[in-house]
Formats: C-alpha cells, structure tokens, sequence
C-alpha cells in the first residue's frame, strides 16, 4: 500500500519545466542580479528564470518575485513575459495545493504562447496542463495533453522537453501499472534527457523506473534507480524533489521505524517549502501507514500511542486532500483508515471506510478511463500515420475497427477478472475468519485446562494436612491429654476453616474467570496479602513465618497475586520438611515507582534445573512435579510482574517480585 504512495508522491515533481535548478546559491545569486538590474524585457526573463528555481527551493517565495514580474511585463506589453510568468504562476499555485486556480494561469499562458506560435512554451503549457488534469485523476484528459506536446516537441527536435513531457507519461503508465510502456518510455526519457544535458528529467526518470521494478518485485534494480536519483536532485540541490526520492526509498526499508526516520524528514522540507501541496498530502499520508505497520507489531500501550498517531496524520492527509480538490488520494487514504479501524476493534467503522474507498477506487480508476487514454495514443498513433501515408485511409479506417473490437474484448475479460478475482477475495476472507475462530477455541482449551490446575494445585496441600491429623487420631486416639487434644482440635478446626476460605475463594474467582480469563487491575494492599498467608500457614509445625511490610500497595490483579505469593510460600515450605530452626520469612519495599516483595527460606536449596518450568515453557509438568512453578510463571506473565531467585546450596532460596507501585507515597 505504501509503494502506491511512492507512486504518487512522484507526481509533484514531473513538470518544473525547463529551470535547471541549482539549489538557494542560485536564487540567492539571481535575487542579487534581479535587484540591480534596470527595467527591461531581460529583467523580466531573469524573474522568470528566479520563479522557476525558487519552485525547487521552495515555492511560497517564489510567488512575490513572480507579481514583480506580471507587473513589469505588463508594463512593458512584452506579450512573452507575460505567458511566462503565468506558465510560472501556475506551477507555484499548483505546488502549493491550488490545483484549480493553477489551471487558469496555464490556460493563459498557453492562449498567448499560440498567438505568439512559440511551441518550445506550448509544449510546457500543454504539459503543465496535463499534470494538473492528473492531479484531479481525470487520465484521459491528462494524457491527451501530454501527448499533444510530446508530438510537438519531437517534430521541432527537442529533446530537453521531449524528456520533459516524457516523464509525464512514463509516471502516467505507472500508475495505470503498465510496466512494459513505463520502461520503455523511462528509457527513452533518459536518452532525450541525457543528449539535452537535462538532468533534472533524467533523475525523475530514474525515479519513477526505481517504482517500476518495486512494484515488478525487484527490489536491487529498485534500490539502484533511487539512489541514481537522489544522487542526481542531491547535486542540483532540488530540495522538492529529494523530499520524493526520500520518500520512495523509505518504502524500500522493512523495519516501520527507519520508514517513518525518513519519512519525517521529507515531512519537516515539505512543511517548510510546500506545506499544502501534493506531496505534503501523500507524505503525511505515508507517516499514517508508517506508523499502522509500527503498531501492528506492538501490543498495549505502545500499539494504542502508534495507532493514534497513525490517525492523526491520515486525518490530516485526508482533509488537506479535501481542501486542496487533489483527490487522486482518496482512495488509498481510506483503505488505510479502514485497516486501521480493524486493528483497533472498530469493524463498524473499518467497512464504512471500505465502502468509500471501493466506490472511490472504482471511480478514479475504472476501466473505462483507462480505455480513453488508450484510445488518446492510439488516436496520436493514427494521426502520426495520417499524416506519413494518406493514401491508407482505408486501412487505417479497418485497423481502428479492430481496435474497438480489441477493447471491448479486453474489457469483457477484465470484467470476468474482476468477478473472480472477488470471489477469490470472498473466500480468503472467510477462511481467514474460521482460523481466527479456531485459533480462539484452542486457546479457550488451553485457559481451561490451565485453570484446573490451578485449582487441584492450590486445594491439594491444605487436604493433605487435614487427612494427616485424622490419620493420626486413627492411629493413636489415646496418646494425647487432654490439654493435648484441646490443641490438637483447635489446629485441626483452624486449617479447616483456611481450606473453606481458600476454597470458597477460589470458587469466587472461577466465576469470574470463566467469563473472561485476564487480569483485573486494581489496587492491592501487600500486608493483606500477608495476613491471608500468616492464617494459611500459620498453623505449620516446625516454621517459623516473619512479615514485614510498610503498607506498601500494588496496581495488579489480586487473584493472580494472591496465588504466585501462595505458591512460592507453599514451596518454602515443602523445602523446609525435616529441618530443623526452619524460617519463612516475607518483606516488602518500595523503589520509586516500583515495589518489590521477597521471600526467603533458609532451605537446602535448590538447583538451576529445578527451576526450569518457572522460566521455559518447553518444560511439561508430571504429577509427581506438580503445576506449582507453571502457575506461577503463567500468571505472572499475564500481570507482568518480574520473577528473579538467588539460591545457594545449605543456605535456602530468595525469589523476588518486581511490580507496578502506581503512585508512589
């Protein structure tokens, strides 16, 4: 999609006409001769001549020394002047976004230049005319300009506007994608080009020839027509025209980021030289597309942040295209809005820029347009032939028969295309559509699954415990007393009611995770979470549980949390089995806007391989390994909080958690 806007964004810059521009020295070095010399006809030709070099420079300063010279060639009555400095008014307004007034100034200056029968200046009024009627997409109309001057300049041998009106109708070829012509006009652009010493048409020739083998998939060849051109515009100082070479080769560049470096650097020329123009639209436009393709490969906030920017300057090329009638856009710029719409959920809103952009689209480029300017160059073929041969009239005659005949085949083919190449559209779609909703039963599968192991994980320990102590007053019922078995019940009574907490609490938290399986952040009070782990462990034989917390308070989800903290402790504590002074020991505190918790065993510790299921998700889980360090990295992915351990052998094992402090105290 972005190559089409490379397409275009060429389009600003096929006619300056005849100025061999050399950068600000020669405006500044013309001003410096303008400004000393006495009023005459000559003073007038060197406004022309200043006009034209500020065109590349930067348009809105060329308009005032183009006034100063209308007013002195109407002064004068020197009728020449006068049609060029309209020829000059023309291009400026064109380039600054004033397409329609553009026009006028051509037509003025074309009606003197045929009173005069100057045909170097019919030949860049017809031309200039043509761009204009393309920048409205009107093609037909554009192409029988262009091919009007291309006759004239090849009768009177001049190859520097030969080249000139050669580049029109290689880009017009490009846009209608037929590489075959293209090339061989581009070809013929350079040789004319090259024998005229016009390098400012062999570099767009170049250029357009680099949007040829882009789009015929030959990115090398691509690669090495931009370069020539840009090393071209680079040694004229044509800062309008760099701004296209830049932007086409940011196409060339895979990574978004590097696209939109460039990109923004032809958009900071542009704002400065020509901010209404066409090829400000195409670039900001471009910058949109840029940053969807960045966003795309982001999640969260970041996606969000790219997508609006990518918003903000579609909008922006959308209503400078609007405001200025260049509409050749429109089409591209809503089929960008609708992918964007898409990525951001918004499916009411990515059709109805669809369904513009396809009526749009069907409009500006239907085959019937693209009959009529086939029918111009045969048209100037014939004409050509007439005038060689006028005794084969007859053939002529015949041979334009076969050519309706030959359209009109085409067009049924290509209406037969059309339909299929739509069907085919309308089954990728839908098959796009059941893998998505495959893929979304799969992973549903996957949260199912997950979430029973969750739950035979975090109910397994505290049964064990409550069947060990039946098992025990089994066994020997009469070997406690009485204070013994007062104690013994209060234990047995406690763990009882955590495992009704634990269990009612994960039932409560099954409902709402069945509905929808993400984190629900909130903020979550760290010594809560402790007291709920000194009630659930407090009662274990042999462990000593410490807690130290300032009222330090998190932004995550507290389910998930509650049950990383209840796992790792459940851990320490199954390490500490048989040992003798065992200690668990929990502390919190708070970095900036980060808090971290730890807590420590003093254990035997544990190796590397141990713990591999908590950073590899390639490691499966047996019953004997149990889901504990899976849940555990599974659910602090999902609130992204950090996991590091430390252990050392003989000494136990320390796993802290980094986490969102949100505002700190």
């Amino acid at each position: 999609m972005r190559t089409a806007f490379g397409i275009f964004l060429l389009l600003g810059f096929w006619l300056s006409l005849r100025a061999q521009k050399q950068g600000q020295a020669l405006a500044d070095s013309l001003e410096r001769v303008v400004d000393g010399h006495p009023d005459d006809t000559a003073k007038v030709r060197l406004y022309v001549q200043l006009t034209r070099v500020l065109d590349g420079v930067n348009p809105r300063k060329g308009f005032p020394a183009a006034e100063k010279g209308l007013a002195l060639a109407q002064r004068l009555s020197y009728q020449q002047g006068i049609a060029n400095i309209n020829n000059s008014l023309g291009l400026l307004t064109g380039d600054t976004g004033n397409n329609t007034q553009a026009k006028v100034y051509f037509e003025r200056s074309l009606a003197i230049n045929r009173a005069l029968d100057s045909k170097s200046n019919i030949i860049a009024n017809l031309s200039n005319l043509g761009r204009s009627y393309e920048r409205e997409t009107d093609f037909a109309k554009s192409s029988e300009y262009y091919f009007q001057a291309l006759g004239i300049a090849q009768e009177s041998g001049n190859n520097e506007q030969a080249a000139l009106v050669g580049t029109n109708i290689l880009a017009m070829y490009v846009e209608e994608q037929d590489y075959p012509k293209a090339r061989a006009y581009g070809d013929s652009t350079i040789r004319w080009g090259t024998a005229a010493h016009a390098l400012i048409h062999v570099a767009k020739a170049y250029e357009m020839l680099g949007v040829v083998y882009l789009n015929s998939a030959d990115t090398p060849n691509a690669k090495k027509n931009y370069d020539t051109a840009y090393a071209l515009y680079k040694q004229l100082e044509n800062q309008i025209a760099m701004v296209s070479a830049l932007s086409n080769l940011a196409t060339l560049e895979a990574d978004p980021q590097k696209q939109i470096d460039i990109t923004r650097r032809a958009q900071a020329i542009l704002d400065t030289a020509a901010p209404l123009s066409q090829n400000s639209i195409m670039n900001q436009a471009n910058l949109g597309f840029d940053y969807l393709a960045l966003g795309e490969t982001k999640k969260g906030d970041d996606q969000s942040r790219d997508f609006a920017l990518a918003l903000g300057w579609m909008k922006r090329a959308d209503s400078l295209s609007k405001l200025t009638g260049i509409l050749s856009f429109e089409p591209d710029i809503e089929n960008g809005l609708s992918a964007l719409e898409k990525d951001r959920g918004n499916y009411r809103e990515a059709l109805l820029h669809y369904q513009r952009y396809t009526a749009i689209n069907d409009s500006l480029y239907s085959q019937d347009s693209k009959n009529r300017i086939a029918k111009v160059e045969s048209q100037r073929a014939i004409d050509l032939q007439h005038q060689q041969i006028e005794n084969e009239r007859l053939q002529i005659s015949n041979q334009r028969k076969t050519m309706w005949m030959l359209v009109i085949g085409v067009a049924l083919l290509g209406a037969i295309g059309v339909i299929l190449w739509r069907q085919t559209v309308m089954r990728q779609r839908t098959n796009n559509e059941l893998l998505r909703l495959n893929a979304e039963l799969n992973e549903a599968n996957k949260v199912k699954a997950k979430f029973l192991g969750i739950l035979s994980h975090d109910l397994r320990s505290p049964i064990a415990r409550l069947l060990n102590f039946l098992t025990l007053q089994k066994r020997k019922p009469d070997s406690m007393n009485a204070l013994e078995k007062e104690e013994y019940w209060e234990r047995l009574s406690g763990s009882a009611t955590t495992l009704l907490e634990t269990m009612e609490a994960m039932l409560l938290w099954s409902k709402g995770q069945m509905e929808v399986f993400k984190p629900r952040v909130g903020e979550v009070s760290l010594a809560e979470l402790f007291e709920r782990l000194q009630r659930f462990f407090g009662d274990i034989p042999g462990v000593v549980f410490e807690f130290g917390c300032d009222g330090e308070v998190v932004r995550t989800d507290e389910d998930y949390l509650w049950t990383i903290m209840h796992n790792l402790t459940a851990n320490a504590v199954r390490a500490l089995e048989g040992a003798k002074n065992g200690r668990v020991s929990w502390k919190a505190w708070r970095d900036e806007d980060m808090v971290y918790c730890a807590v420590r065993d003093n254990g035997p510790g544990v190796s590397e391989a141990q713990l591999r299921a908590l950073y590899d998700e390639t490691v499966g889980a047996g019953a004997r390994q149990g889901l504990g360090l899976h849940i555990i990295r599974d659910l602090a992915k999902a609130i992204g909080c950090r996991i590091t351990m430390q252990s050392k052998k003989g000494e136990g094992t320390e796993f802290i958690l980094q986490l969102d402090g949100g505002i700190p105290k």
